[in-house]
Order: C-alpha cells, then sequence, then structure tokens
C-alpha cells in the first residue's frame, strides 16, 4: 500500500514536473519567435538612381529586420553589394524575372514582400493570394503620371493598376501624400500608407546663412531626359543671363537637350564621382529643381544633407513634400532664383521651409513607420491589421 502510494505521489509529481516544463519550453519558444527578426524580401524591377537610394534608407532605417533584395540587372544599373542585406542579382526578361521572383518567394518564406515600381508589382500575379506575406507595394511614381506619354498610355497604365489591385490587394507605401491620394483615390488602394524618403543627416547650417551669399551658383542634378525637363532648367537661365547667376547641371543624357542646356549658358558636367558631385553641390547657393513629374526625389534631399536651400518647380506630384515652391512657369520660377539672390527676406524664407521640412521628415520619423509595416505581432503571427493608414501621416 505504502508503495503503491508513494508511486502516485510521484507519478503526480512527475506529470507537474512535465507541464511545468512544457510551459517553460513554450515560453522560451514564444520569446523567441516574438524576438526574431522579420524577413522582408525587396523586389526591384529597376535597381539604380533614387529607387536604390531609396531602398537604402529604407534598410538602414529598419535594422530590427532581415532584408533580401532580389533585383533586375538593367545596363547601366550597378547592383553592387549592400550593407545589412543579402543582394540577389537576376540577369533576364522581365516575363522570367517575375517567375524567378515567385520561385524565391516560396523557396524563403519571408514575412513581408516589398515591392518597389509599377513592374515590381507585377510579382503579385504569380504569387496572387497564397502567400501568408504581408505584400507592401511603393510605386516610386506611379507610371500614369508620366507626363511623356500619351492620354491613352496614361489610361492603360491606371487601368492596369486598378486591375491588379483587384486581382491581389496589397497595402501601398506611398513616398508622398500625392501618391497616397492617387492611390486611394485612382487605383482604389484599400490600405495606404506614407512612407517618405527622409534627410538622412544635414550639415549644420542656420539662418546666419542667409544673410550673404558667397556665390551667385544655381546647380541642378539628373539625367538628361524628358522626366526632368533639362529645357525648362535651360529657359530659366536664359531668363537671368544678364543677372550674373552661374547656372550648373550634374548629369548627362539626351544629346539634343544637352545642347539647348550649354546654348542658354548652363555648364553641363556630365557624370561625375559621387565625391565630385558634393563637392559641386556644397559650392552652390542654391539647388533647383525642374522636373516634369516626380515621386520623392533624392537630389533635394541629398541637397539638403549638405546645407544647400532647395527650390522647386511646383508640380503636382512635388506638393507635399515640403519644399519652397519656385513657380510653376518658367517666368515665375526665374523670378524666384533672382529674388533668393536679392532679397534677405525671401532668401530667409527659403532656409526657414527647408528648416521645417528637416523637422518633419527625420530617419526617426521613417524608423516608426517601418517598425509598424515590418514588424511581427505580440503573437508572432502574420496578422497586421490596425496597421497606421495615410490619415495618420497627414
Amino acid at each position: 500500500m505504502a508503495s503503491a502510494g508513494h508511486s502516485s505521489i510521484d507519478a503526480d509529481e512527475r506529470e507537474g514536473d512535465f507541464n511545468m516544463n512544457t510551459q517553460a519550453a513554450n515560453d522560451q519558444m514564444q520569446s523567441s519567435v516574438d524576438t526574431a527578426a522579420p524577413k522582408i524580401m525587396h523586389i526591384v524591377e529597376a535597381y539604380g538612381g533614387g529607387v536604390q537610394t531609396a531602398l537604402e534608407q529604407y534598410i538602414g532605417n529598419s535594422a530590427f529586420a532581415e532584408h533580401r533584395i532580389v533585383a533586375r540587372s538593367r545596363p547601366g544599373h550597378d547592383v553592387g553589394v549592400l550593407r545589412n542585406a543579402d543582394v540577389d542579382s537576376y540577369d533576364g526578361s522581365l516575363r522570367s524575372f517575375i517567375k524567378y521572383c515567385g520561385r524565391q518567394i516560396r523557396k524563403l518564406d519571408p514575412d513581408v514582400i516589398h515591392l518597389h515600381s509599377s513592374y515590381a508589382s507585377l510579382v503579385r500575379l504569380v504569387v496572387g493570394r497564397k502567400t501568408p506575406a504581408r505584400m507592401l507595394y511603393t510605386p516610386h511614381c506611379y507610371a500614369f503620371e508620366r507626363q511623356d506619354k500619351n492620354q491613352l498610355e496614361r489610361i492603360m497604365y491606371r487601368a492596369a493598376e486598378y486591375g491588379l489591385e483587384r486581382i491581389r490587394p496589397v497595402e501601398v507605401a506611398a513616398v508622398s501624400p500625392f501618391e497616397a491620394a492617387r492611390a486611394r483615390d485612382l487605383v482604389r488602394a484599400k490600405k495606404v500608407h506614407i512612407l517618405p524618403n527622409v534627410v538622412n543627416t544635414q550639415e549644420s547650417w542656420t539662418y546666419s546663412h542667409a544673410n550673404s551669399i558667397d556665390s551667385r551658383t544655381v546647380v541642378g542634378i539628373g539625367r538628361i531626359s524628358s522626366q526632368k525637363d533639362p529645357d525648362f532648367f535651360a529657359h530659366v537661365a536664359s531668363l537671368l543671363r544678364s543677372a550674373d547667376i552661374e547656372f550648373t547641371w550634374i548629369g548627362d543624357g539626351d544629346p539634343s537637350s544637352r545642347s539647348a542646356l550649354e546654348e542658354a549658358g548652363v555648364r553641363v558636367t556630365g557624370w561625375l564621382p559621387n565625391s565630385r558631385v558634393r563637392e559641386l553641390v556644397r559650392s552652390a547657393s542654391v539647388y533647383l529643381h525642374t522636373a516634369r513629374w516626380e515621386g520623392a526625389p533624392i537630389a533635394p534631399l541629398e541637397a539638403t544633407e549638405l546645407g544647400i536651400p532647395v527650390l522647386i518647380r511646383d508640380v503636382p506630384t512635388m506638393r507635399g513634400l515640403g519644399y519652397f515652391s519656385a513657380g510653376s512657369r518658367v517666368e515665375d520660377v526665374a523670378e524666384s532664383v533672382r529674388k533668393f539672390f536679392e532679397l534677405e527676406d525671401f532668401r530667409d524664407s527659403v532656409y526657414r521651409k527647408d528648416s521645417e521640412r528637416i523637422s518633419a521628415w527625420t530617419p526617426k520619423h521613417q524608423n516608426d513607420v517601418l517598425k509598424q509595416l515590418y514588424a511581427r505581432d505580440p503573437e508572432g503571427r502574420r496578422s497586421y491589421e490596425g496597421t497606421i493608414s495615410s490619415e495618420d501621416r497627414r
């Protein structure tokens, strides 16, 4: 009897120990899940220029996550090596690239798939609704915004975006308030967030800069192409020929547009090493951005990082980004440039606007957004309800 009783007590103790050990193991596993870095797969069809720089910002400001980039190689785009991310470069047609991305998604099972630009968003056709991963889409300027396309082409681009959203809805992580509004109103995306490009660091400058101008130099940067509208830049320079203002364009591209710039008295440097670009921008008085359409351009941000004030041409896609508007017409922009050099109060207003933008679009702000877009929920499940909406960031 005593032996049987002793046996019963031992069994109860063993069961209790087992339950406690099981609970401890479960707690440990849950803790491991909670602290595991979310796996983010970035899919980029055209990895270069502003998209590459924006992606580097996202990765740098979300060190809590593991990042992998699947990028299609293009002539003139150096995929290279990126710190804090594995880069998988694919060389092939767009169709085969899309299929390759589908295979990589099934193989690597990411927590979040982040699609960058319109062609990359076609990946949702091969994924459909099968993957449990959260799917984000950053257009970096919708294709239907292109002013170099005719109306029919732009309608077709818009219809394609609308159709894709019906086939496989995604959350749009827009780079600007304007892009967010287009996602809601034209594409009818149900979940829209604003994920801004930001000023990573800026050299120390204050309003005292507005009191004196060491040089009368205006600089612009970019590929000489229809989008950047070098002809507009050239016309501004022509109107100010007699004002003793030097205009410089850093970049190269279309030969006829380059000739137009040079005929207007603009110095065209061609493509330069990044160190030389920074040197030229730092020595300028003001950065002038004259593009016909944009997403959220990187070059003006980089000018701000160097302490150089920014004037922009007023176009719809640039509104809401916090830049000082120089006007929409050539004559208005030329007058704003003239005032910048001649009127201290006007110059002070430009610096003040830059200061406000620096305070608003910070790495911390981007980090806060990315934490909500990329992070796991407390249960470790892939459930992302209740993330921020575009209204929260207006």
